[in-house]
């Protein structure tokens, strides 16, 4: 879709992606644009109203994303450059062509029942004035030469509770208040407007350098390939609409290729009449050591950015210009020089060699393939959850590992306050990946709760044990015998009865009491009589048995 006049040059590419099942983003360009009716925009009306370019970018995991974003490309250049109802004046006619438009998406989706939106950024240049209008969080960069890039977007987006962002509004709200920016516009200013899966992976710097080396086409196949090296996680858009012809470093693979093959080919003459007037010497021709001898007729060389080797008839084999062959006795056939194969361009190009290569054959242009494996290179994680980090990452391949950080207030927990290494930096194998997350307000609970500090519930005491009531064994009635007495005073003594015989007993009365003896009953023998009562009056001890 590239095109080049005499003051723009201008591009606009979108891909799917290497992990999307569909492409949900859609771009529009006014001059590439056709209306309802299959008629393009009359060139009358882009020089009233401006140059108007878009993109849209369906809002992920929404039913119908694609479609809302093809509508929103539609019906805003629709309403911009058709509707009469809408201001005549051309920023005042973009706002209210969106704010239009939002309430059609809006319909539709609640004709399907679904929740289809989406994203816009759009670039209006209207005599020599830029003016951005946004909606969500699709950005648009101005690429300045000798300035560092600058975002002319302010994204729509809010923090979720649980750390995560979505976006604040989107074209399918029932109503939208887009961000519009305006600003003059100067020669070799190129605007870059996109979806976030290019920004996501590839630096604003970064796209500034391609940007500002390379045609707007040969720019955006490059933008697109670099971040689908880098993971390709989201489907990727660019346009490219720069204030100037296309930079002159980057245009010359056509006409630079004649200027030298020109030369070459007036060096090969001057060495060819050369080698026709050494064979009058009538002298063999000398090898040098380790060559060997090529025929005059054909020589290899090499074609620009391959690594392989043509025969072309006639000419020299060379591919470099060195010194002229002093003329010697016998000729001495010069060496192929192998000419090593060009190196692909990186994110960072360098200058073209500007060595002329001789070749018949048509002209190649190299593709603009970005660095050779640029897996190697860390995105941009910053601020992104968790997650969605792990995720990236996991898609390059690289192993990581995460480090919960303090971080500061602007970054919402569980989001990734930086990454080691940095932004950009080469992953060395070997070393470690570091995601360092800002830690969230509460820690995680323990697997095992803490031992509680109250004391165990109390044991129930056993009820108390019944006593068993003690049964004395019977004793037998003692009888009493005249010899038994009580001593008076303060002690008795008393004596026990052999069996089944009774007992008898004395007691020591006031006077130091006597003792007793009785007989036992039924033929016992009475026991010997207690000892008496002692004076103070304390019992005496009682009789034994026989």
């Amino acid at each position: 879709m590239g095109t080049s006049t005499a003051s723009f040059d201008i591009d606009a590419r979108t891909d799917r992606g290497r992990q999307r099942s569909n492409n949900q983003d859609s771009i529009g360009r006014a001059d590439r644009w056709k209306n309802r009716d299959g008629q393009p925009i009359e060139r009358s009306l882009r020089e009233r109203y401006g140059r108007l370019y878009i993109v849209a970018d369906g809002v992920g995991g929404n039913a119908d994303g694609a479609d809302a974003s093809r509508m929103v490309v539609d019906e805003v250049m629709q309403a911009f450059y058709y509707d009469t109802r809408l201001p005549e004046e051309p920023v005042e006619r973009l706002r209210a062509a969106i704010e239009f438009v939002t309430s059609v998406i809006h319909a539709e989706a609640h004709r399907r029942r679904n929740n289809m939106a989406s994203t816009i950024v759009a670039a209006l240049i209207h005599d020599n004035t830029l003016t951005i209008a946004n909606v969500g969080d699709s950005p648009a960069l101005l690429c300045r030469p000798g300035q560092t890039p600058k975002l002319l977007t302010k994204a729509h987006v809010r923090r979720e509770a649980n750390g995560g962002t979505s976006l604040a509004q989107a074209m399918g709200d029932r109503q939208v208040v887009p961000s519009i920016f305006s600003m003059p516009l100067e020669e070799g200013d190129a605007v870059v407007l996109c979806s976030d899966g290019l920004t996501d992976l590839v630096r604003p710097d970064e796209i500034a350098e391609i940007v500002s080396t390379r045609p707007a086409g040969d720019a955006t196949r490059t933008l697109i390939a670099l971040a689908n090296r880098r993971g390709g996680h989201d489907n990727i858009s660019a346009i490219v609409v720069r204030n100037a012809p296309p930079p002159k470093r980057a245009a010359p693979f056509a006409g630079r290729r004649v200027l030298m093959a020109v030369a070459a080919l007036g060096v090969a003459g001057l060495l060819g009449a050369m080698l026709l007037a050494l064979p009058l010497l009538n002298a063999a021709p000398i090898l040098p050591q380790g060559s060997s001898q090529q025929s005059g007729t054909s020589f290899s060389t090499p074609l620009f950015g391959s690594g392989s080797h043509t025969t072309i008839p006639g000419g020299l084999p060379t591919s470099t210009l060195g010194a002229l062959p002093t003329p010697t006795d016998t000729p001495v056939p010069p060496t192929a020089t192998r000419r090593p194969p060009t190196a692909r361009p990186t994110a960072q190009p360098s200058p073209v060699s500007s060595t002329p290569v001789l070749s018949t054959s048509e002209t190649i242009i190299p593709t603009s393939t970005p660095t050779p494996d640029d897996r190697t290179i860390m995105p941009d994680l910053t601020r992104k959850p968790l997650q969605e980090a792990e995720n990236i990452l996991k898609t390059l391949g690289v192993q990581y590992i995460t480090e919960v950080v303090p971080g500061s207030d602007d970054i919402p927990p569980g989001h990734v306050v930086a990454t080691d290494p940095p932004a950009g930096a080469k992953i060395v194998p070997g070393n470690p990946t570091k995601i360092k997350v800002r830690q969230n307000p509460t820690p995680p609970p323990a697997n095992n709760p803490p031992p509680r500090d109250d004391p165990p519930p109390p044991k129930d005491d056993p009820p108390p044990a019944t006593p068993t009531p003690q049964m004395s064994a019977p004793v037998a009635p003692t009888a009493q015998t005249p010899e038994s007495g009580s001593g008076s005073g303060g002690g008795s003594g008393g004596g026990s009865g052999g069996s089944g015989g009774g007992s008898g007993g004395g007691s020591g009365g006031g006077s130091g009491g006597g003792s007793g003896g009785g007989s036992g009953s039924s033929g016992g023998s009475g026991g010997s009589g207690g000892s008496g009562g002692s004076s103070d009056g304390s019992g005496g001890s009682g009789g034994t048995n026989p």
